[in-house]
Parts: C-alpha cells; structure tokens; sequence
C-alpha cells in the first residue's frame, strides 16, 4: 500500500485528525521533556514529537529548525510579552516547621494544610491565628497514606478523609471509605450518624478522586479510566448518611472527552458540573455547566443526563472543526460564614459571604488553524457562585439558558499572544495563580509564576450590586492581538467581535520564584488566601505573604 502523502492529512475529517494527534506521546509534565515512549527515553532542548509532525503535515522539514532557533523563538515570544507586565515581589516569606519527619504532603483546604506520615496527620494553619479556635498547629494519631484526599469545613469543626481500600499491598483498589472527624480531635463527629462512608470500586487500578463539603452535604467524584470505567459523584448528608445524588458519565479526560471530570458547589444545596459532549453526536462539540438540586434529585443512580437539571448554562458554541478538549472548573476553597466570622481573625482575606466565592471553569480547545495544523488553545470564564445560584433562582426548572444571555456576568480571560497556562486549583476570591504560561510550542522552558488580579467592581462582581455594566465590560478579554483568529475557535458573536485589549496591570510575575526540574526550582507553588504555600524539591515549606 502506497503511503499518503503529507497533504493529505488535510483532508481528511476533522474527528479523524484529532483521534490521530491523540495518539501520539503525552508530556512528562514534572519533569518539562518530551517521552519517548517507543525507547523510553527523554528528549531534552529539542521540537516535541508533535512539533515535528505537525511541521511534517504542513509539508516542511523538522530537520531544517534547529533546537537554539526553536527555543530562542519560544524565550523572544515570552519575554517580549512579559515586558508588558508589573513585577510582583511577595512583602513577607517565612518557613513552616512540620513536626515529624517523613511527611507527605495532602493538600491545602481553605487556610490549613495537611501533611501524614504513618502514624499522624498534620493540620497546619497557613497563616497563623487565622482561625482562633485553633491551634497554628496540632495533630491526629492516624495513619494516612499519600493517596488520601482532605476537605476541611472548620466551622463545623468537621475534616473528611478518604482512604483507598485494597485487598493487599500493590493490588487492586476494592473500594473507597471517607472517614468524618473533629477538626480539632480527630474523634469520631458528634453530628455525624456514621463514622465511615464505604464505596465498592471493583477492578480499580487507581482512584483519582476529589472531596468537597458545603453546609451538610459532602460531595465526592471519582475519576473513571476514558471509556472502559465511568466517573462518579456522589453528594451525601454527611450528618445522617443518605445519598442525595448519585450521577455517572465516562471520564472527561483525553481518552473520550464526554461527560463530566470536577464539580462545585455553589450554595448548601445546589452543585454546578461542567459536561462536555451532551448535544451533539461529536464528541466534546459541545458544553455546559450543569446545576442540580442534591435535595431534589431522583433516587438511586443516574446518568447525568437522565437527572433533572435546575438550569443548564451554555458555554460558547464553537466554530466548524473546533473540538472541547478538556474542561474542569475551580472555586475559592473557603467561604466564610456570616454567623460564623468571629472565628476568623480582622486579616481574613477568604471570602466574607459563600456567594462571593469565584468559580472558574478551564477549557482547553482544539481548533484548526490556516496551515491545516490543530492548536490547542486555553480560555478560562469566571463568575460568582451567587451569580449563577441567583439565575437558578429566577428561571424556570430544567431551562437551558444560551451563553449570550449569562457571558455578561462572567469575566472571560486567554493567555497572552499564543502561550498556554494551566490553572490547577489556585483561585480566590481575589486573584488566581497561574504557575504555567509558556509558549504554544514543542518547546518547554522553565516557567515563571504569574499572579491575575480580580479588576474591581464592576468588572467582575456579584449580580445584586447595581454600578454601572457600561463603565468596563465584564466580558473583556485579556490579550494583545495575536496571528490567531478566534473566529476560527469560537462561533458565539459575543465572544468573537469582542476587540483585543492589552491590560499591562493584569498579568504580574512573581519575582525569584520559578517551577523548574531542578532543586533551584518551586515544586509545590499553592494560593491560599492572601499567601502563596511554596516548597523545593529538597527544601521547607514557606508561606510568602502577598498583601
């Protein structure tokens, strides 16, 4: 059989190329190289495998870029976007002393941190006497493993665990507990009816999963394995032990984008889950975020699209050969309580009321570009989980609003130029972390961090606030023009006739920190609050204070 030539790639169906560029190697993101997975190799300061495919399929050689042109074009892009931006040098740093060694890290809920070992479990306040019930830091005699998840619900004096169940050692995971205990104790809550959540997950090799607690529900999705193992959510009552929803869909990762991969709460009630895939034969042609009623929801286990929604929010339709890639969303880890705000100290920077938490849904696009070539590009949307909840209230059950008629109360962000970011779970109701923005290329340098404040009102606010909408559009894009042309990404007019607009306050690089492979680079960089928790791969735990 004669091979085709390189042209012909062009021609082909659009679900053809991109199931094809899904095939090929995926980036060592912990250590910024391209794998080779056929050798099992690393392939350091050279074009990626895909830069060289794509140059191949747009008829020219990958021979004729050298690996210094390749990257000094890539360091030229970046640093010329970076001379538009503010300098941001934290005012404060100090170092965390962890009591034992051999910690491993958990995670970061709200102000506190969590490290285990085998024998304990850590709880440490980021910034100090945040919280005045609690101690800077204590600790809980029992055992965790690294692969245990944490959400923290201080006001409640609640903290829920999660530990992976297996027959043995290195075997497959049986089943998933979620353990409720005092904050402040470790012992078994009070309030709560069962000490122990069990959940069977049978033929399980791994368990990616995530946790969440809002008023008296807690929430849990587990990650399903593409097309062969389905993700889950499950919304309990955590006092009394009833499932209140109980939803599954395939996985939204890379294997099939369908169906749903994070969720967020937006009040003690309702549960925002962004789904790709859900009006259209093509996979990831479409998405929206979709809000269910955990008091209201049929009983028993549903697929997502057989639950009755409160409202279904649109996101942008997009253009022809556009494909949702990836999409998961991000929130505020901690909305103080208003009955509750003398627990918090004056310097609380978290927000003072629950809708007043910022919810930001990601989505990474795989759109055509003139050369016949695919480009995956990053948008972010943020709003208010009182925004959306408020609309929720105001409509009709089961309504699917079109997203021209809500982008108005959402502040719509893309990088810079044509480099990419990855927002990872760094959002408050202040600012995002943006530890990733590099160039759209095969070529990966060390990366920077970057901060993105929240513009004041009435850029992006709460709906019940009444200033005028005329003075900053709220929908604004943050960029400088680019070669790229959106209307080629998106189909929706409120997203494509919006003009370009450069914004030098916006974007600001934190000074002296960089994520890198090597010890000299951050490892762990997380926003919590008004401070940024940042670890070495040899070094402490340090608080840097960003007010």
């Amino acid at each position: 059989m004669a091979t085709p030539h390189a042209s012909s790639f062009g021609l082909l169906p659009n679900e053809i190329k991109i199931e094809f560029l899904r095939l090929l190697p995926c980036l060592d993101m912990v250590r910024y190289r391209q794998v080779d997975r056929a050798t099992k190799t690393l392939i350091d300061s050279t074009p990626s495998l895909l830069y060289k495919l794509k140059l191949f399929l747009a008829d020219q050689e990958a021979t004729q870029l050298t690996s210094e042109q390749d990257i000094g074009r890539s360091m030229a892009s970046l640093e010329r976007r970076e001379s538009l931006w503010k300098s941001y040098r934290p005012s404060s740093e100090r170092e965390l002393e962890l009591s034992g060694d051999g910690m491993s890290f958990l995670g970061v809920s709200g102000n506190f941190m969590a490290c285990s070992s085998a024998e304990s479990l850590i709880f440490t306040q980021v910034r100090p006497r945040l919280y005045k019930g609690y101690p800077d830091q204590w600790q809980h005699n029992i055992g965790v493993d690294r692969s245990a998840k944490i959400a923290v619900c201080p006001e409640q004096n609640l903290v829920a665990l999660t530990q992976l169940q297996r027959e043995a050692i290195g075997s497959a995971i049986i089943g998933l507990t979620v353990s409720l205990t005092t904050l402040s104790t470790g012992e078994h809550h009070p309030a709560a009816a069962c000490q122990t959540i069990v959940i069977e997950l049978p033929l399980f090799d791994s368990a990616d999963h995530k946790i969440a607690i809002n008023g008296d529900l807690l929430a849990l999705m587990i990650a399903g394995d593409g097309q062969l193992k389905q993700t889950e959510l499950y919304v309990w009552d955590w006092r009394t032990s009833v499932l209140r929803l109980n939803a599954y869909n395939f996985s939204g990762g890379r294997a099939g984008p369908s169906g749903a991969s994070s969720f967020e709460f937006l009040n003690d009630r309702l549960i925002m889950v962004p789904v790709m895939g859900s009006w259209d034969t093509l996979r990831g042609r479409d998405a929206a975020l979709c809000i269910f009623d955990c008091m209201q929801a049929p009983p028993g286990r549903h697929a997502y699209f057989d639950i009755p929604r409160v409202v279904t929010f649109r996101l942008p339709s997009l253009a022809p050969g556009a494909f949702y890639d990836q999409i998961y969303s991000v929130a505020d880890g901690l909305a103080g309580d208003p009955a509750q705000t003398s627990s918090l100290g004056s310097n609380s920077s978290f927000a003072p009321i629950p809708a007043w938490r910022v919810v930001g849904v990601q989505m990474m696009i795989l759109h055509p570009t003139n050369s016949h070539l695919f480009r995956n590009s990053t948008f972010c949307l943020f709003v208010h989980a009182g925004t959306l909840a408020n609309i929720c209230a105001k409509v009709v059950p089961d309504e699917v609003l079109q997203w021209n008629s809500w982008a108005p109360h959402t502040r719509f962000l893309r990088t810079l130029g044509d480099e990419s970011f990855w927002l990872g779970r760094n959002v408050s109701h202040k600012r995002i972390l943006i530890p990733e923005i590099r160039p759209n290329s095969g070529v990966f340098p060390p990366l920077d961090v970057y901060i993105y404040d929240f513009p004041s009102p009435p850029a992006l606010r709460h709906a019940v606030q009444t200033t005028d909408r005329q003075a900053s559009p709220p929908w604004q894009y943050v960029t400088t023009p680019t070669s790229v042309d959106d209307r080629t990404i998106f189909r929706s007019p409120i997203v494509t006739n919006l003009p370009y607009r450069k914004v030098p306050s916006g974007y600001s690089r934190v000074l002296g920190l960089q994520l890198g492979p090597d010890e000299s680079g951050e490892a762990h960089v997380y926003l919590t609050g008004d401070c940024l928790l940042l670890k070495k791969r040899n070094g402490p735990w340090r608080v840097a204070d960003l007010s």
